[in-house]
């Protein structure tokens, strides 16, 4: 790996989602590997100890934001000029809509500009009004780096030569995810009130797109406890919703979800697919031993079945008929979710992404 050009992220968000842990987990991983990393921007995920400048920049685009955001981008980009004056040599990767569009042009004349994109490009009038500056500005990049398949054959829509495409498959730290004793199980369900009965795991924003009714509507139908993590508009009516009863959890947000899947039996991921790239919270529960099930109209069917899992159709019905398949045949099916986990370990995606950031092209 050359250790000449360092790695500058360039990304500005106040979330803290999966796009964000993403970022940084690949700085630490690069940082790890004793590779100069920067970055330029603000992040509550940064790694501490990792240097980085803000840009003092807006929110991330959105149809709410763009107005604001395309008066700012006159200042954030003067900033950014200032920031990057005295660097040297650099490789900029490049996240979010605002600064692939708004930087990129710059940085260009800097160094090598290499974008990944998260989820698939976004639909409606934002998506409409930002689309021709996006396949302007990846004219200016060596390689647009997609989190999955469906990513790239959606966004290959829209950048100017679809050639610059590279999938490198989402990873992560599986040193923080194990599959647990039967004691480790037991011990942390009579903590949060579990009795023997299968455990069904909800694991993401309480968001309309997610529908978490419908998982837990869906496990319950099955004879299933639940357990939900996460937080969101919908959080209050769903606790309105199930609160009287005694098999529904809320644990709210929590900065890690492997003991929730550590007591779990099977991991719903009941997503319509809208905005989703590669959800890493399918790699987290597999990580634990923990089968998936999704369903179909989210896109991730082939990978969940091949990770143990079952794909079927957004319906109740459905979910907890796939919830008993795999519960009939859960020990097979949680060696399965294990070892597919650990066929996308992070050395082979720092590798990969080595290759793209300083290699050749990435092509």
């Amino acid at each position: 790996m050359n250790n000449n050009n360092e790695l500058r992220f360039v990304a500005t968000t106040s979330f803290e989602g999966g796009a964000e842990k993403y970022i940084a987990s690949l700085a630490e991983l690069f940082a790890a590997a004793k590779h100069p990393v920067r970055l330029l921007g603000d992040l509550r995920t940064w790694p501490g100890g990792l240097p980085h400048c803000s840009l003092g920049a807006g929110p991330k685009w959105s149809l709410r934001t763009l107005p604001l955001g395309l008066w700012r981008l006159i200042g954030e980009l003067r900033t950014l000029r200032k920031s990057t004056a005295g660097l040297g040599p650099g490789v900029y990767h490049l996240h979010f809509k605002r600064e692939q569009i708004g930087f990129s042009k710059h940085l260009s004349s800097l160094g090598r500009v290499v974008w990944t994109e998260h989820g698939r490009f976004p639909t409606g009038p934002f998506g409409l009004i930002i689309r021709p500056f996006y396949r302007h500005a990846s004219k200016r990049v060596s390689t647009v780096v997609c989190v999955s398949d469906i990513v790239a054959r959606d966004i290959a829509r829209f950048v100017a030569d679809p050639a610059v495409i590279e999938v490198i498959d989402t990873a992560v730290d599986l040193s923080k995810y194990s599959v647990p004793t039967e004691e480790f199980r037991q011990r942390v369900r009579r903590e949060l009130g579990l009795d023997d009965r299968p455990v069904a795991v909800y694991v993401g924003r309480i968001e309309p797109n997610k529908r978490p009714a419908l998982a837990i509507r869906g496990a319950l139908e099955a004879g299933a406890q639940v357990l939900v993590a996460g937080s969101g508009s919908q959080l209050l009516h769903l606790a309105d919703v199930f609160g009287s009863e005694e098999d529904v959890h809320f644990l709210g947000q929590l900065d890690n979800a492997s003991h929730i899947f550590a007591v779990g039996d099977v991991h719903i991921f009941s997503s319509t697919g809208a905005g989703e790239g590669f959800p890493t919270v399918i790699i987290e529960s597999a990580a634990c031993g923990l089968p998936t099930v999704a369903t179909a109209d989210a896109g991730f069917g082939k990978a969940v079945e091949s990770a143990g899992g079952y794909s079927c159709e957004p319906t109740a019905g459905d979910v907890a008929a796939a919830v008993k398949e795999i519960l009939a045949d859960l020990p097979p099916r949680r060696v399965a979710a294990r070892n597919w986990a650990e066929s996308r370990d992070q050395a082979t995606w720092r590798d990969h992404y080595g290759r793209v950031l300083f290699g050749a092209a990435g092509r």
